[in-house]
């Protein structure tokens, strides 16, 4: 009777995950996440979507200064506890894909290797805390999705896009999160890293199979 039992619940298993495998936003009435996040050593922006593509919540957790570990422990071990109040039960995630080449002058290729490290290390930990394998997504593939582009690339470029995607994502962030200001007036850095984690969430919410209607989540 037992085999029969433990059968049974194998095969439940396995309908479970071919529910997941077809229909990845909405599973017997389960609500989805859609987590966004744009990793780096100094600060980390995360951006949760509802299924139907709402900001639930965000933030960004500061990891400067810290080893590689204790910045990915931290930044994870932050992030999983906001998340823990929320009414998802099953999980998408997009990942910013990690620079390949130098970013600009004050680049090098231990602050690369650093980088790349850290990326990594996100990548293990919210599978192993949330079971759903992260997908990089290069931030310009993202970007260019929503038309984000600063034109012809010059000096200021990197500084223009930041702006560009920052104004981008500012009406969807807002009913849950208010940019802040620095004394001069200027937006803090880590609004930054919140943008670019809200244009990869909405990538990845974007590109998601919508195989069967999608059930309004609630408020």
């Amino acid at each position: 009777m037992s085999g029969k039992v433990l059968s049974i619940a194998t095969v439940y298993l396995i309908y479970l995950r071919f529910l997941n495998i077809r229909h990845p936003n909405y599973i017997r009435g389960m609500v989805r996440g859609v987590l966004g996040l744009d990793v780096s050593c100094s600060s980390t922006g995360w951006v949760l979507l509802s299924n139907t593509g709402r900001v639930l919540k965000c933030g960004a957790v500061p990891a400067a200064r810290l080893s590689v570990m204790d910045a990915a422990l931290k930044v994870s071990g932050e992030i999983l506890g906001e998340l823990a109040d929320t009414p998802c039960s099953h999980w998408s995630i997009g990942i910013e894909d990690y620079l390949k080449h130098a970013g600009g002058p004050s680049w090098t290729t231990k602050s690369l290797f650093k980088l790349a490290e850290m990326n990594a290390m996100m990548r293990v930990l919210m599978f192993k805390a949330l079971a759903a394998v992260p997908e990089p997504i290069p931030a310009r593939t993202a970007r260019a999705m929503f038309g984000l582009n600063a034109g012809e690339r010059s000096r200021t470029g990197n500084k223009e896009i930041k702006e560009i995607v920052l104004r981008f994502a500012e009406p969807f962030v807002s009913p849950v999160y208010a940019w802040e200001l620095k004394r001069t007036g200027r937006v803090k850095d880590h609004c930054y890293d919140i943008a670019d984690a809200f244009v990869i969430a909405r990538y990845k919410w974007a590109t998601m199979e919508e195989s069967i209607p999608l059930p309004e989540d609630s408020p």
